[in-house]
């Protein structure tokens, strides 16, 4: 019988690739996977066979410079800077953007009650269905945002895909 839970130790990992490679334990995973409601796993290369039940990293939401410059007049759309204070003070922030490191994010999103947020950060906390876009300087600290979103169940997460780099190259005068 199949156990929904794994060890996350030495074990745990090789009970995982025994049943990543057992051709016959495909519908196991995908039933782990179902039943803990994962969106996606963050284990890029625990085998080098990848589950196809995991959505794959290219089929993440992405915007570019034309789409976010639409999305951001939209006051509903949350834009999370996740670079860090410094790197915003150093070289500038997006517009509407509020600045949660790379570091703080998932924390954030699952323990700051609506309340704290909005003291924070002086917006309305996101609600799971909520539209956000994630930014950092090239899309590659983003993507890992809207990972850990994913992961806490939250549906509709992009990353703007250019970050700062682009903005600042398309909107210079």
């Amino acid at each position: 019988m199949f156990r929904t839970s794994l060890n996350l130790g030495v074990n745990g990992i090789r009970q995982f690739i025994k049943m990543v490679n057992d051709p016959g334990s495909g519908s196991c995973i995908s039933s782990l996977i179902n039943t803990h409601k994962l969106k996606c796993i963050n284990a890029y290369d625990v085998t080098s066979r990848k589950l196809s039940s995991c959505p794959p990293l290219s089929n993440l939401n992405k915007v570019h410079f034309d789409e976010f410059q639409n999305l951001i007049k939209d006051c509903n759309v949350t834009v999370i800077d996740v670079r860090q204070p410094e790197e915003l003070a150093e070289h500038g922030a997006l517009p509407r953007a509020i600045n949660i490191p790379l570091g703080e994010v998932e924390d954030v999103l699952k323990n700051l009650s609506d309340d704290q947020f909005l003291k924070k950060y002086g917006c309305k906390k996101p609600q799971k269905d909520s539209p956000i876009i994630f930014s950092c300087r090239s899309g590659i600290r983003s993507e890992k945002a809207q990972i850990a979103a994913l992961k806490l169940e939250f549906t509709n997460v992009k990353n703007y895909l250019g970050g700062w780099t682009e903005w600042t190259e398309k909107t210079k005068k």
